[in-house]
């Protein structure tokens, strides 16, 4: 029997599940996906696995069922390693892209000016392709909510913690998601961690070109 686990959680849990599984005779992956709701529709998301490469083998037809990039990344455990690590990068991104934006704005920049600037030089990434969608159009449909943001950058810093590798800018970020979650964001997309600092700030950033 193969038991495959494709939530975002603690690699360390994973281990614990995949040992208790193995002295059942069950074999463990964990397989944890990015590319958000779109990707799962269209079937192309991206797969970190963890696990046995030959228990990996009597399953990978299953896998591209819902995505074509699968990534061995080591032992069980380590599918989920990668997805902190990527999740935790993306968070970092969408904070500093809200402090950016906002600053611009205040200083006077059209933020969709500001946004074609940037995605055309060295600041671009995966997050600003988001903008013009959900920060300029003051609308947070919960692709990925904020919510689950929280739990998964808390989870990145826990592991930091427990491989004793210090996670300062990844436990600011941590903070920044606490507060808007409290503050009753939760259920809006990541993108909505702005709205703290618009509101502090007193502006919007929303572009004029609709």
């Amino acid at each position: 029997d193969i038991y495959i686990d494709m939530s975002t959680n603690s690699p360390s849990t994973i281990r614990r599940i995949a040992g208790d599984a193995r002295a059942m005779g069950v074999a463990v992956l964990d397989a944890p996906v990015s590319g958000g709701t779109r990707g799962a529709e269209l079937g192309s998301l991206a797969i970190m696995v963890g696990g046995d490469a030959a228990t990996l083998k009597k399953v990978r037809k299953v896998l591209e069922t819902m995505g074509q990039k699968i990534f061995p990344v080591g032992d069980v455990g380590c599918g989920n390693v990668a997805k902190l690590i990527n999740n935790m990068i993306a968070l970092t991104c969408s904070s500093i892209c809200s402090e950016g934006f906002v600053l611009g704005t205040k200083a006077g920049i059209d933020p969709q000016v500001l946004w074609e600037i940037v995605t055309s030089s060295t600041g671009n990434n995966w997050v600003l392709q988001q903008f013009p969608q959900t920060v300029f159009q003051g609308n947070f449909p919960p692709m990925y909510r904020l919510s689950l943001a929280r739990k998964d950058i808390s989870l990145a810093v826990q592991m930091g913690k427990e491989y004793d590798v210090p996670l300062p800018v990844g436990a600011i970020v941590e903070q920044k998601l606490i507060d808007a979650e409290s503050a009753g964001l939760g259920d809006k997309h990541i993108d909505a961690v702005i709205l703290r600092l618009e509101e502090l700030i007193g502006l919007q950033v929303r572009s004029k070109q609709r």
